[in-house]
């Protein structure tokens, strides 16, 4: 999955600001950071929960917006997660 200068504003305020990051085939990424970073939006975005403003997110050399749910859930696993720790989230996104 290639996620690349992946934006999202809501009423004027960027809360994802150009956000690009890769996760090989069969790998896992966590996003861990503070509240009101952006972990929740980017991960709403790439599981397609939230529409994005700008960038890409190309999962098997397509845009996650062309495929059928049915047929990306397959494929792709996403957690959202309370680590536990305060004030702290922790999300993964995983490739299958």
């Amino acid at each position: 999955m290639q996620v690349k200068e992946l934006t999202k504003q809501y009423d004027g305020k960027t809360v994802v600001d150009s956000v690009t990051f890769a996760i090989p085939k069969g790998k896992a990424l966590s996003l861990i950071g503070p509240n009101g970073a952006g972990k929740s939006t980017v991960m709403g975005i790439i599981s397609r929960l939230i529409a994005r403003d700008a960038g890409l997110v190309d999962f098997e050399g397509r845009d996650i917006a062309k495929w059928k749910s049915k047929e990306l859930s397959k494929r792709l696993a996403i957690l959202l997660k309370d680590a536990g720790v305060p004030g702290r989230r922790r999300d993964k996104v995983e490739t299958l």
